[in-house]
């Protein structure tokens, strides 16, 4: 049986459902539900960029005039949920919505964190960048795009040298997929993404642990930031 996955709004939630597919849509097995895949913020992503194509522009270095902005779009998420948070504090006075807010804020990104790390890999990989920017708009506090995310052009090669030893991509000698990767998940120029790729050539194929040997800085730095993307992930190893 053949399935695809599909966002869908269901009014109260936002979802990932995996559906049967087949090529008679007259089928009853057809666009049956095989499971959800997952909630949250991603799917409502997907889900407006399908109601919305102009939407994925946001993901690319234009400067098309496009509504909403990412805040925008952050904003109207974060407000959906907010309606469904229904405890209610033991407080000697009433809560503002600025104040219910503020006890939401945590609350809904462990749950968010949660969702995103039940995704697909590929997914997660296609999405990781926006939902980090979410993260760290929802609570600084929470940031997962934060000073380790300024890495040096050796520091996402070996970013991506630890994806591929982890199983997490295929990029070694493939320029225009390493070259896409870096401009995707750091949005680098043309020129800033060739960078990636010359760092990364040199080191490719070398074990780990000579990486980490020859740039302990910049390993640690790539390191740290993939448990932080991947914290189910047991560490790469040679």
């Amino acid at each position: 049986m053949k399935t695809k996955i599909v966002p869908v709004n269901r009014g109260s939630y936002y979802a990932l459902e995996e559906r049967s597919f087949t090529e008679n849509k007259t089928d009853p097995n057809d666009n049956q539900l095989v499971r959800i895949v997952a909630h949250g913020f991603v799917p409502y992503l997907m889900w407006r960029m399908e109601q919305r194509p102009a939407l994925k522009s946001l993901f690319m270095a234009t400067n098309k005039g496009v509504t909403p902005t990412k805040e925008e779009l952050f904003s109207s998420y974060f407000d959906f949920m907010f309606l469904s948070f229904d405890i209610q504090p033991d407080l000697p006075y009433r809560p503002t919505d600025e104040e219910l807010k503020s006890m939401f804020r945590p609350i809904h990104a462990s749950k968010e964190l949660e969702e995103f790390a039940a995704l697909p890999d590929d997914l997660k990989q296609e999405h990781r960048g926006i939902f980090n920017e979410y993260m760290s708009w929802i609570n600084p506090s929470l940031d997962q795009a934060g000073e380790e995310r300024k890495l040096s052009r050796r520091a996402q090669a070996i970013y991506i040298i630890l994806l591929d030893h982890a199983g997490k991509g295929n990029y070694k000698g493939e320029k225009m997929k390493v070259k896409g990767f870096a401009s995707q998940e750091w949005g680098l120029t043309e020129g800033e993404a060739q960078s990636v790729y010359n760092a990364l050539h040199p080191i490719q194929y070398d074990k780990l642990d000579e990486i980490k040997k020859d740039y302990p800085q910049d390993y640690d730095v790539a390191l740290s930031l993939f448990n932080k993307d991947f914290p189910e992930q047991k560490p790469p190893s040679n």
